[in-house]
């Protein structure tokens, strides 16, 4: 069965806006660069400084909206796991958040990494929204599937799932 690790921030977890209206920041969302991810330039904000809040933070985010209809094909369709980078504060909030969301999901397939391309082989797919990593993943005989956010230049949330179906 194909391998399909799906990313959590900017995928399943709507975290940059999140984290924005957190920090008092919402009107850098309208503002943010397109296929631009840097935050410092986006937000005038450390990534260290943006991202280490406390773990009450990260369990409180909400979902992205195609979040549970790319869990369901998934968890239906291939052999599920989710793979995140993550500050280690972070870390339990992460496995409590997907706990909340996702109660039917094996808890044993949670992979915090950052370094995702490491995990790929020919026939693994990884959902992700940064650029980078889907890079890194693809050099190392991976298949990846861009999520849309504005700092990847993807609009099209329905050429993930029409790629995953066609996998099935």
């Amino acid at each position: 069965m194909r391998r399909v690790f799906l990313d959590m921030d900017g995928v399943l977890v709507d975290s940059i806006p999140y984290l924005l209206n957190y920090h008092d920041l919402e009107h850098c969302w309208e503002e943010w660069g397109q296929g631009n991810y840097d935050i410092y330039s986006n937000t005038g904000m450390s990534s260290q400084d943006f991202f280490d809040v406390d773990a009450a933070v990260w369990f409180d985010m909400p979902k992205t909206e195609w979040a549970d209809e790319l869990v369901d094909l998934c968890l239906d369709n291939f052999d599920t796991f989710i793979i995140t980078s993550s500050f280690p504060e972070a870390m339990r909030a992460k496995y409590m958040w997907l706990q909340k969301y996702y109660k039917d999901f094996n808890m044993n397939k949670i992979i915090f990494t950052w370094r995702k391309e490491l995990l790929a082989n020919r026939n693994d797919v990884l959902v992700e929204d940064y650029i980078i990593n889907a890079e890194l993943w693809e050099e190392n005989g991976g298949t990846a599937l861009i999520c849309p956010q504005p700092w990847n230049n993807n609009n099209d949330i329905d050429h993930v799932f029409r790629s995953l179906k066609g996998m099935i």
